[in-house]
C-alpha cells in the first residue's frame, strides 16, 4: 500500500533505512552521495539521518565525534602509505604538511593542546571522575550499539515505535504538562 507509515512493515523499512543512512554517514559518506545510494533526495537522506540520530540510544554529539574521529583514521591511513612511494623531496614535504595539519586537527579535537593550568587534588579528582563517566558511556553506548545490531527488522521497528512513544512522552512533559496522566479507559 503506497505512502503507507503506519504498518509493521513501513516502520521496518524505515528503520532499516535510517540505519543505512546512520553507517553510511559515519563512514563518511556525503548526503549526496547517500541519496543516490538508498534513492533518496539529498533532504530526505539528510532527514532520516537527523531522525536517526535523535532515535539512537547514543547523543548526536558523541555520534559526531565518532564520526570525525573515522574521518581523520581514514585520513591518516591514506597518508602513510604515501610516503613509501614518494618520488622527491618536495613530495616528501607535502605529505609531512598532511600529516602535521592531520595530528594538529586531531590534537584540537582531542583538546590536547589547550593550556594547562596548575593542577590541584580536586581538578585530578574531577577529571579522574569525568574519564569513569565517558568510558562507563562508552562501554554502555558499544553495548546497546551491539544489541541493536543483533535486532531483527521486526525488533528494530520495535524499540524504533518504543523510542519513538518515549520521545513523545518527554516532549509532552517538557511543554508543561508536568501532571500525572488522568485517562480513563472508554
Amino acid at each position: 500500500m503506497a505512502g503507507d507509515t503506519r504498518s509493521l512493515a513501513a516502520r521496518v523499512r524505515t528503520a532499516e533505512r535510517q540505519r543505512q543512512v546512520l553507517e553510511l554517514r559515519l563512514r563518511g559518506a556525503s548526503f549526496e552521495d547517500i541519496a543516490a545510494q538508498l534513492k533518496l533526495t539529498i533532504s530526505g537522506a539528510f532527514r532520516a539521518y537527523q531522525r536517526a540520530l535523535r532515535l539512537t540510544p547514543e547523543s548526536p554529539l558523541t555520534l559526531k565525534r565518532k564520526e570525525q574521529q573515522q574521518r581523520l583514521d581514514r585520513a591518516r591511513t591514506r597518508l602513510w602509505p604515501r610516503f613509501g612511494s614518494a618520488s622527491n623531496v618536495k613530495e616528501l614535504a607535502q605529505l609531512n604538511r598532511e600529516i602535521v595539519r592531520l595530528e594538529q586537527r586531531e590534537a584540537k579535537f582531542f583538546g590536547l593542546d589547550t593550556p594547562q593550568r596548575s593542577s590541584t587534588s580536586q581538578d585530578a579528582a574531577e577529571l579522574a571522575q569525568l574519564k569513569a563517566e565517558q568510558l562507563q558511556q562508552r562501554q554502555e553506548n558499544e553495548q546497546m550499539l551491539a544489541l541493536v545490531r543483533m535486532m531483527s527488522n521486526e525488533e528494530r521497528a520495535a524499540y524504533l515505535e518504543l523510542m519513538e512513544s518515549a520521545e513523545a512522552r518527554i516532549k509532552r512533559s517538557k511543554g508543561g504538562n508536568n501532571t500525572p496522566s488522568t485517562e480513563t479507559p472508554d
